[in-house]
């Protein structure tokens, strides 16, 4: 038997057998995820996501937001604005579940973790 259509980002395929005295049936179930399912599955998402450079500046720059790198690195305090232009200036990937990502890029422009993950998925398809 095939499996019935799902969405795989909120629903499990689960196969089904079916004993009887006279047969074995086999089949599917389609469920619900649980949000438990649902946050762990994000929370992987967010540890393996990476991006590149150009495609955040893209991204950035189309959302007219690129500009704002500079200022918010400056924003910073002393003590951490060389570190975070570094990082900025010479990360040859993005990580999505990185600290500083999350400061830059989510505290910085005023994205919350869904925002940010939203301006990943949108910068990887750059």
């Amino acid at each position: 038997v095939s499996p019935p259509a799902y969405d795989g980002g909120t629903e499990v395929l689960e196969p089904v057998v079916t004993e009887t005295a006279d047969s074995i049936t086999h089949g599917w179930n389609v469920r619900s995820k649980t949000a438990e399912e649902v946050a762990e599955e994000l929370a992987e998402w967010r540890s393996a996501a990476t991006i590149t450079p150009r495609q955040v500046r893209l991204e950035l720059a189309n959302r007219d937001l690129l500009a704002n790198i500079d200022t918010i690195i400056a924003a910073l305090p002393a003590e951490e604005q060389e570190a975070m232009q570094i990082r900025w200036d010479y990360s040859n990937t993005i990580p999505r579940d990185a600290a500083w990502v999350s400061t830059l890029l989510g505290t910085g422009l005023s994205l919350d973790a869904a925002g940010l993950d939203t301006l990943f998925l949108d910068a990887a398809a750059q």
